[in-house]
């Protein structure tokens, strides 16, 4: 499985509609954010059956703003947010974002 980019309010308006996703917002200027990629790419090595997409905070700035207000978590960078039908469940930051934790919490 590999992680679609959001690159306009329609994606993520269908990854807000799905059943349950991992949204993985991530800055491409961090290297914290970057060990963060390769945690979230670890996990998705695995064939989760959660999909996963990729938010870039600077790219998308609007966007990746406009999801702290939409589901009410606070934005962070690097960030994964499980969604399961739009609704925050779990979310970590920084050096949280690893492969292990993806697992757990989607698992739960």
């Amino acid at each position: 499985m590999s992680m679609a980019k959001i690159e306009s309010q329609a994606e993520l308006d269908a990854v807000l509609a799905s059943p349950a996703h991992l949204l993985f917002k991530h800055s491409y200027r961090c290297g914290i954010s970057d060990r963060a990629h390769q945690q979230v790419e670890a996990y998705l090595a695995d064939d989760p059956a959660v999909p996963v997409s990729l938010l870039d905070v600077v790219a998308q700035r609007p966007l990746a703003r406009g999801v702290a207000e939409t589901i009410g978590v606070e934005h962070q960078s690097p960030q994964v947010i499980l969604l399961r039908d739009g609704k925050p469940v779990w979310h970590a930051s920084q050096f949280d974002v690893t492969k292990e934790a993806l697992r757990e919490a989607v698992a739960s």
